[in-house]
């Protein structure tokens, strides 16, 4: 019997995935204090590229440095040490896998303790219990 997990995954946009595994998004931490990839963060990749994960989600990649979700986030901007960001590209695809990038804003969803003045599209406060130790801004 095949398992399913194996087999290719054809996208509705034609792009065809080598397997049905997926790495999900998660907030590594590990860019520098410019907020660029490191060689930490591509070792991290090409493992999980490595390891036969047919599609990599990458960790958040916030698109506003002055808006971050937590330190050591990966920023894409005018600033950004575009060479790094090509490494760990190619780290992350070196087992012939997808890599996509997630693009992120935190807007007001950020802890207070990183960013006590986060900007949003609207300062209505979020409506959320007090006593499961959220602490948005």
């Amino acid at each position: 019997m095949t398992n399913l997990l194996n087999q290719p995954f054809v996208l509705p946009s034609g792009a065809t995935l080598p397997n049905r595994i997926c790495k999900t998004a998660l907030s590594e931490g590990l860019a520098d204090t410019n907020n660029d990839s490191t060689n930490r963060l591509e070792t991290l990749y090409r493992k999980w590229s490595e390891g036969g994960t047919g599609l990599i989600l990458s960790g958040n990649v916030q698109v506003d440095r002055w808006h971050l979700e937590r330190p050591g986030n990966v920023v894409l901007d005018e600033q950004t040490n575009l060479e790094a960001l090509s490494s760990l590209a190619k780290a992350g695809t070196v087992g012939g896998n997808h890599f996509w990038l997630q693009l992120s804003h935190t807007g007001r969803q950020v802890s207070n303790f990183i960013n006590s003045e986060p900007l949003a599209p609207s300062s209505v406060e979020m409506d959320l219990p007090r006593n499961f130790g959220l602490t948005f801004a």
